[in-house]
């Protein structure tokens, strides 16, 4: 959906608003400004001019793409042959829930009309290459896929889109600079939209090189996303936008990335670069460890936060043990690798402190009871280990773990946890009768339409 202020009459006509000035009032549809009809044509004697006509104002847009009831992101499901090896299908899908990018777009009128006019959006870099702007662009759209969008965010290819015949601006680079966000439909809130990225003129100049999905998350003084709008095809959309994880997003985004992760399994969906993965863990567990936020640790590096976290757990054992009791949603959004390498902490713990054991022991229940299904489950079992997000044995931490809490009481954890994920339910500990209501897929959060608006890009 577009909304703007400012400019031209000609820019209302375009959304559908009608026309007030004497000149524009025969005009009744785009169409008949594009072939001269009406009394514009007395001041416009070809499809060229048209720019020209529109090029007196100033507009601020707002745009929500690709609609602003959101764009549902899925994976095909994975299925697992009797080797063992997982293969990607077709159907049934797995959605990962809805994500949007809102955007104020500053431009003359000529492009705001563009945008309006020639049917896409495009992203791309100002000439500076350091600044990121949109144009209108021609775009293929698919009338099934704007009414309900879909990406399958493991594809990583841009299909060419040649688009349609319509180019009401020939020759004319009429670019907007933008700026805005990224937004995601939160468990069990079909109603809100809530940022977890801002997307600014400024860019850090990353490329996509190297991307394995369609978002890819990298970090220097702080995550970046890429996401490559030009893979939701058939929407109108075109090319690359980046978003910045400012300090009052980082506890927001990391929740996003966990329910990307687990409502796929907690399959690795390739989001995040290598070392920009091992940083967003270490800065995760540092900040339940010390009971903080997670964007007090923005800017740091994964060198200097392992450190802190190491001599943490190493000289204040008991303030460690006590935060790892007292912490509920964070332990709750945190990922199999952060729950991993707090395990093994609270083991060393209890070997060290023979007086804190059964303290211990209750904490490493609780990290169990913070799983979401069975797989998230042993992918704690195998990050269990003395480095951070690396894997270490996966039998060897089960059976050390059975040994702290019971054998038997661990083949009841195992027991009473789902193999499916529940997309759109909220994380409960899976010792609550709330988890054992979360079955399938939250239906009211699959149909945000119904509550959050509608529209698309265009008017």
């Amino acid at each position: 959906m577009c909304e703007f202020s400012g400019g031209t009459q000609i820019l209302r006509l375009f959304a559908g608003a009608g026309a007030s000035a004497k000149a524009e009032s025969t005009i009744k549809s785009f169409d008949d400004l594009l072939h001269l009809r009406g009394e514009v044509a007395a001041s416009a004697k070809a499809k060229g001019e048209v720019g020209g006509v529109l090029a007196d104002g100033n507009i601020k847009a707002t745009l929500y793409l690709p609609w602003k009831s959101g764009l549902e992101l899925w994976i095909p499901a994975p299925t697992e042959s009797p080797s063992g090896a997982i293969s990607w299908k077709s159907s049934p899908d797995t959605t990962l829930g809805f994500f949007r990018i809102s955007l104020a777009a500053k431009a003359e009128a000529s492009c705001g009309a563009s945008l309006l006019a020639e049917g896409g959006v495009e992203f791309k870099l100002g000439r500076d290459g350091k600044t990121q702007k949109v144009k209108g662009t021609r775009a293929t759209r698919n009338a099934a896929q704007m009414q309900q969008p879909k990406l399958d965010v493991t594809k990583v290819e841009v299909k060419a889109d040649a688009g349609g015949d319509l180019k009401a601006f020939a020759g004319v680079e009429a670019e907007a600079s933008v700026e805005g966000a990224f937004e995601w439909g939160r468990p069990q809130e079909k109603v809100k939209w809530t940022s977890f990225a801002s997307v600014k003129p400024g860019v850090s100049g990353q490329a996509g090189a190297g991307a394995q999905a369609a978002f890819h998350i990298t970090y220097d003084d702080k995550f970046r996303i890429l996401m490559r709008a030009g893979l939701c095809v058939g929407v109108g959309l075109k090319g690359e936008v980046e978003a910045a994880v400012d300090v009052v997003n980082m506890a927001e985004f990391a929740w996003w990335a966990k329910t990307q992760i687990a409502y796929a399994g907690d399959k690795n969906l390739q989001y995040f670069a290598k070392d920009a993965f091992r940083t967003f863990v270490a800065m995760y567990t540092l900040a339940i460890a010390k009971g903080k936020e997670i964007g007090a640790y923005v800017g740091k590096q994964f060198d200097e936060m392992r450190t802190e976290l190491t001599d943490f757990i190493r000289t204040q054992p008991r303030a460690f043990l006590n935060a790892i009791r007292n912490a509920h949603d964070s332990l709750l959004n945190s990922l199999a690798e952060v729950k991993g390498y707090i395990v093994y902490a609270l083991k060393s713990i209890a070997d060290r402190f023979d007086e804190w054991r059964l303290e211990a022991t209750d904490a490493i229940s609780r990290i169990l009871a913070a799983a979401q299904i069975r797989n998230e489950l042993e992918n704690v079992y195998q990050f269990t280990s003395s480095e951070i997000a690396v894997k270490g044995n996966a039998q060897v931490a089960r059976n050390e773990i059975g040994q702290f809490v019971g054998t038997s009481q661990l083949a009841m954890v195992e027991s009473r946890m789902r193999v499916d994920p529940a997309p759109g339910f909220g994380f409960v500990f899976n010792d609550s009768a709330a988890y054992r209501m979360q079955q399938g897929t939250a239906l009211a959060w699959m149909d945000p339409k119904t509550t959050a608006g509608d529209g698309s890009q265009m008017a």
